[in-house]
């Protein structure tokens, strides 16, 4: 699943996604198996993967100030340009 901000273009009509803003890494995959009883009675394999996302990515609050969209996580701050969207500087908060 996707951990960040959507920025959306409004128009009267429409409603467009413009870009993805994240704080977080590509997550790993995580895989666990485990041994149950399926409706037959019998013994089977059982097997649940996900992504394991980093909490701390998850972007508390944005705001624009010029032309610099500003994302805050408890990871850091991020400043994107406003016109292209794209990832500027990043700082990193000290992590307890």
């Amino acid at each position: 699943g996707f951990v960040g901000a959507v920025a959306l273009d409004i128009s009267s009509n429409t409603v467009t996604e413009r870009a993805r803003i994240t704080h977080s890494e590509p997550g790993q995959e995580v895989c666990e198996e485990w041994v149950g009883i399926n409706e037959d009675g019998e013994e089977e394999t059982y097997r649940e993967c996900w992504v394991d996302m980093d909490y701390q990515s998850q972007i508390n609050r944005s705001v624009v100030i010029g032309d610099t969209l500003f994302t805050v996580s408890e990871k850091g701050l991020l400043a994107s340009d406003l016109e292209t969207l794209r990832d500027a500087e990043f700082v990193s908060f000290a992590q307890r």
